[in-house]
């Protein structure tokens, strides 16, 4: 919906620049993995309607698990990448963003950014042209309190569920006809703990369904899109079986369906849009 002139690669390059100088206040883990390469975007993004085909406001809940593989350079780069992306979408459609840091239960949690975007500028390219210098302090923000939520939060165990529970209540407050609620999740899935442990060996899709149907369901009918990335992806070279990370997908496809969100995309890998 909003367009800009700038050349893409130029965009790019700088916008990679700013996201390193921003997160480098975040502390050592944070700012190591800013050496990675950011995503290539343009603020080109189409923003929500309502009904009536108007412009809708945006409201978007956004999860970083910070337990385990979470904390992994590389995997917290291409996350972060990815977050950056949004929050990019989210600014250019004036929109709220919530991102919050998890480990291993609801209670573990801490609130790393809530902002509703309201560029400055009278004309599209005014917008455009302040819209970086926003994403930089938004990243700045994330990464200095995400590097105190991995000091901070326990980090022997990981439950996903919190991306259900949590995103919830954040849907219940922000239920209006006029909003459209998006929640995101960056997460492995792979639940070491709570009611719905998938770090099983052999774990098969009629197994982890029936771990999913087993929980109580959440309320997410207020939620018009989930989208979780990153499943099955764990640090290191080596990664688990293919079958095995089918069925932790089986598993949240399913946990999803039953939650009532309008719409539900749960990816192998971290995919971006």
């Amino acid at each position: 919906m909003h367009n800009s002139t700038d050349n893409t690669n130029t965009q790019s390059t700088s916008r990679r620049r700013r996201r390193a100088a921003a997160l480098a206040v975040g502390g050592s883990i944070l700012a190591s993995a800013c050496g990675l390469a950011g995503p290539a975007s343009t603020y080109d993004y189409a923003c929500p309607t309502n009904s009536k085909g108007e412009e809708a406001d945006l409201a978007t809940l956004s999860f970083l698990d910070l337990s385990g593989s979470g904390q992994d350079l590389n995997i917290l780069g291409e996350r972060l990448d990815l977050l950056q992306v949004e929050l990019e979408r989210v600014a250019d459609c004036d929109g709220r963003a919530t991102v919050i840091g998890f480990t291993s239960s609801t209670a573990a949690h801490q609130v790393l950014f809530d902002h509703h975007f309201d560029l400055e500028g009278a004309t599209e390219i005014a917008r455009d042209l302040n819209l970086p210098d926003e994403i930089a302090d938004a990243m700045a923000k994330i990464g200095f309190e995400a590097q105190k939520a991995i000091e901070e939060l326990p980090s022997d165990a990981t439950d996903a569920n919190t991306i259900f529970v949590l995103g919830s209540e954040f849907a219940t407050a922000h239920a209006d006809a006029d909003t459209v609620v998006e929640i995101y999740g960056f997460t492995d899935g792979i639940n070491t703990t709570g009611d719905a442990n998938l770090n099983v060996a052999g774990l098969d899709n009629e197994a982890a369904i029936e771990l999913a149907d087993y929980l109580t369901p959440t309320d997410l009918s207020d939620v018009d899109t989930l989208t979780i990335r990153g499943i099955g992806k764990v640090a290191g070279d080596a990664q688990p079986p293919t079958d095995y990370v089918s069925a932790v997908r089986a598993h949240w496809q399913r946990v999803c369906d039953n939650s009532g969100a309008t719409t539900c995309t749960i990816t192998i890998g971290a995919v971006s849009r």
